[in-house]
């Protein structure tokens, strides 16, 4: 129904960029949401990173299904380095009334540098879009499932392993609200100003 979210996160490390192009081929992690089956993601709404500029520097930005709504901002991954990528999918009305499409998804997107040990740190980069491209009632309606894919940069000699696939129902993110780590900042400072004064 209209106003409810599902939340998608992995956890990745990208060992190796490879070589592509600025499409499906530079695309290195695909998180969506499916109705299982034969057909996976046919009609579904999925965001994805897709390497720039060759993918030899790391750069990267966010797509989402509808190919004419792109991020403009770019981010730089280093090989080797722990990322957490999370995109929560709120169902929406149609942005375009009249088209094929009936139903519209609000993509909330966010990049996040992550420790080996699970812990999420600085933000990279967020965008946020809402869409109608390929999205229709028999294929939202139904069972629903969060889901993950590994894309074609893959192939293309890019190497890298995903980890803690990370599914809400309920459109919970795990990444804190930056005014949320202002005040555990906070609290730190004042456990440090009251053990100054105790000593």
């Amino acid at each position: 129904t209209e106003g409810t979210s599902f939340t998608v996160g992995a956890y990745f490390n990208m060992s190796a960029f490879g070589t592509g192009d600025d499409n499906a081929t530079a695309q290195i992690l695909r998180l969506g949401l499916t109705n299982g089956g034969a057909d996976n993601f046919a009609n579904m709404p999925f965001s994805t990173i897709r390497l720039e500029n060759g993918n030899t520097g790391g750069e990267a930005r966010f797509l989402v299904r509808d190919a004419g709504v792109v991020d403009t901002n770019t981010f730089t991954l280093l090989a080797d380095s722990w990322y957490y990528f999370e995109t929560t999918f709120t169902r929406v009305a149609d942005p375009n009334p009249g088209e094929a499409s009936t139903n519209g998804i609000a993509y909330d997107m966010v990049i996040t540098e992550a420790g080996s040990d699970g812990s999420i740190g600085t933000t990279l980069d967020t965008f946020a879009a809402v869409s109608d491209a390929g999205l229709f009632d028999p294929d939202l309606n139904g069972a629903i499932y969060g889901a993950f894919k590994g894309e074609d940069a893959l192939a293309n000699g890019a190497a890298g392993v995903l980890d803690n696939f990370y599914v809400s129902a309920t459109g919970t993110s795990q990444v804190p609200e930056p005014s949320s780590l202002a005040l555990i900042g906070l609290g730190g400072l004042m456990m440090i100003r009251r053990r100054r004064r105790s000593s």
